[in-house]
């Protein structure tokens, strides 16, 4: 069996790797969503963790999937009864013109390589 992996899939598994094995995430099952990763780690102070490979082209669509991310992580609040949730969005296709848009318990990177995700301030 030949197995390849690109570049996106070995970003995104590294990231995965990171986040369960270092801080103790765990992967949420959100039926209905295709290409996005969603981990949960209550005890952190980012409690989500959202990893989104669907093409973002444009700042519409970045704000239509904002609102898709927001919904979610609202009703994730309700079901664990947590009131204050800060979530961590990461984009892992989109275009080069698609600016982020600072919102509140929401912060969004682009990531292109993992050298990205490290240059923001994580691991």
């Amino acid at each position: 069996m030949n197995i390849k992996i690109d570049q996106k899939d070995d970003v995104i598994l590294k990231i995965l790797h990171y986040f369960i094995t270092e801080e103790d995430y765990r992967p949420i099952i959100i039926k209905g969503l295709e290409n996005e990763i969603w981990l949960e780690n209550m005890e952190n102070d980012l409690k989500l963790i959202r990893i989104n490979t669907n093409y973002i082209h444009n700042e519409e669509q970045f704000k239509s999937d904002l609102f898709k991310a927001s919904s979610i992580m609202k009703s994730i609040k309700k079901n664990t009864l947590s009131f204050k949730m800060n979530m961590l969005n990461l984009l892992l296709d989109t275009g080069e013109t698609v600016k982020i848009l600072e919102t509140k318990n929401i912060e969004t990177i682009k990531v292109n390589k993992i050298t990205d995700f490290k240059k923001n301030g994580h691991q």
